[in-house]
């Protein structure tokens, strides 16, 4: 072999090496959803906690598409009440594999609130819908679900962190799809006013 065809050759393994290790390390990056705060609140608000659903979804897929546990991820997201407790001490077992400090967070007990939270708001948005003077109800249900979106995005800050990534960069972005979402949510929540102020009005 020539000189110079080995030099290709070199140059050549050193190019493919570069392609391949990146892919590699972000590969490992996946073993939780990650995405931006930012974003995060930009779905959950406007979708009114709908994006929840998804947010569960998305977290057990990527756990079985890094092969941490063969599961089901679209009946974990469905019921999800049965599962918080599950994803976040993953999250949390994953974060202490790659010497994240989790002291700050209680994944057990927010787990419980997020549960419990979230069960009592669908009773009280159930009940509010068969009474006349619900504003009181309406807030409560409000403030529950304002509590769910702060538990969940802690939990969403300390994946992002077991994933390389705390701030989320790499999925801060609206892309067209959420923005439909979003555009949805805010048309949904115009047309809910208007009705209200319609019948205040009358």
């Amino acid at each position: 072999m020539t000189e110079p065809n080995r030099a290709q050759i070199d140059a050549a393994v050193r190019e493919l090496h570069e392609q391949v290790v990146p892919k590699s390390n972000t590969a490992q990056h996946h073993i939780f959803y990650v995405v931006s705060e930012r974003k995060f609140w930009w779905l959950m608000g406007c979708t009114f906690g709908m994006y929840s659903i998804y947010w569960f979804y998305r977290h057990w897929r990527a756990v079985r598409d890094s092969k941490q546990a063969e599961v089901m991820p679209f009946p974990r997201a469905l019921f999800f009440i049965f599962f918080t407790h599950g994803l976040f001490g993953t999250i949390d077992a994953r974060c202490e594999a790659a010497g994240v400090d989790t002291k700050s967070w209680d994944h057990a007990a927010e787990a419980w609130w997020v549960v419990a939270l979230s069960i009592v708001s669908s009773i009280v948005g159930n009940v509010a819908e068969k009474l006349d003077d619900s504003a009181i109800l309406t807030l409560a249900s409000i403030v529950m679900f304002a509590a769910i979106g702060i538990w969940l995005c802690r939990a969403q800050r300390y994946a992002n962190a077991a994933c390389g990534d705390p701030s989320g960069a790499q999925n801060d972005r609206l892309s067209v799809t959420n923005k439909c979402w979003i555009g949805a949510g805010l048309a949904f929540l115009a047309i809910v006013l208007i009705g209200v102020l319609g019948d205040s009005g009358s």
